[in-house]
């Protein structure tokens, strides 16, 4: 994406972080939190026949662009529609600092 990146922002999501902490016993527990709605771009990732075949996944990726967040990493995930997306990775163009990509996948 290249050029003035407001009018490309079109979709509303939210921003959870995952907080954990540990029970009584021990046990791994924990709650996803939400960090406030953004405006992002989600484009499907369209994979060749082959990769589709190849992949261990079935579920449906996006390439989602938003403003840049100085934390957003993996304990991170989105909202969108009715959807909840993973981020998969997160990736930084040194080109164009206002911005980043995540590459997400939808999860049951």
């Amino acid at each position: 994406m290249s050029g003035e990146l407001a009018g490309r922002l079109n979709e509303r999501v939210t921003l959870e972080l995952w907080q954990g902490s540990s029970d009584d016993l021990g046990a791994a527990t924990g709650a996803w939190i939400p960090q406030g709605d953004r405006w992002a771009s989600i484009r499907p990732i369209e994979l060749a026949p082959s990769a589709e075949a190849d992949s261990r996944s079935s579920r449906r990726r996006y390439r989602v662009t938003l403003r840049s967040e100085p934390r957003l990493s993996l304990l991170h995930r989105l909202r969108w529609r009715n959807e909840v997306l993973s981020i998969l990775r997160v990736e930084a163009d040194p080109t164009s600092p206002d911005r980043q990509t995540l590459i997400v996948e939808v999860r049951p």
